[in-house]
């Protein structure tokens, strides 16, 4: 697997120096993690919130239930003359009772806000599709997997960055896949790279522009005209506020 890579660097002309390798190697074992670990989704959380909420208010009936039993066996007032404990321990099974019914009504208010923020919005059907909560939030692992490596290409090789099928930015994520998975088999990767590519180079042009933006805000300040530099610096900010958001950071 070692020469398939430095194979597939050397054909797009970059050096598989220790950097690139460093972010190759990170790529691949993000991707394994993601295609590996369990996958999580709005349906199963609030069925896990659900069976949390309505559990703990079983638990606080039967402790509250355990104590009027006590009670009305033999009343505080008389159990107090055997033990000193009694009124403490009285205390206590409030507490308990009031700790369980707040996990029980926090259990219900989470997952009312998972719902409106991440699932359908419709509490009765909070999740019709079940699909995987992460795929949801960043992208399927493949997608992810297929930014990174665009990303380490563009950094080094703009020029490769094209969307055509079986061109060179293709082959050679085809070839990072293979040797990140084992697998030759890399179906949509064209698909990825239509929806990766135009973004990078989006983000590229704004990241030019903010720093064009950056560059005019220093020589204005150099020149004394505050207002200005001012204004270009929040040109600037602008820009790179838009960029994070096409990132999907918050």
């Amino acid at each position: 697997m070692a020469k398939l890579i430095a194979e597939a660097l050397e054909a797009i002309g970059i050096a598989d120096d220790a950097e690139v390798m460093d972010l190759l190697n990170l790529a691949a074992e993000s991707l394994n993690y993601s295609l590996s670990v369990e996958k999580v989704s709005v349906r199963a959380l609030t069925a896990q919130l659900d069976d949390i909420e309505a559990a703990a208010a079983r638990l606080a009936e039967l402790v509250e239930q355990y104590r009027d039993d006590i009670d009305r066996a033999m009343p505080i007032e008389a159990m107090s003359l055997f033990s000193p404990y009694v009124l403490e321990d009285a205390l206590e099974h409030d507490n308990t009772v009031s700790r369980l019914r707040r996990l029980s009504t926090s259990a219900g208010s989470a997952r009312g806000a998972i719902v409106a923020d991440l699932g359908s919005g419709d509490p009765d059907n909070p999740d019709p599709n079940g699909a995987d909560l992460g795929t949801k939030l960043m992208g399927s692992p493949k997608r992810r997997f297929v930014e990174e490596i665009v990303h380490i290409v563009g950094a080094r090789r703009p020029d490769l960055l094209a969307t055509t099928k079986e061109g060179p930015l293709h082959r050679f994520v085809v070839a990072c896949w293979e040797w990140a998975t084992g697998s030759p088999k890399a179906p949509g990767i064209p698909d990825d790279l239509a929806a990766v590519v135009p973004k990078l180079h989006a983000a590229m042009r704004d990241h030019a522009e903010a720093h064009q933006w950056e560059i005019a805000a220093n020589n204005y300040r150099r020149l004394g005209l505050d207002k200005e530099a001012e204004e270009a610096r929040k040109h600037a900010s602008t820009i790179y506020q838009r960029i994070i958001r096409s990132s999907g950071q918050k």
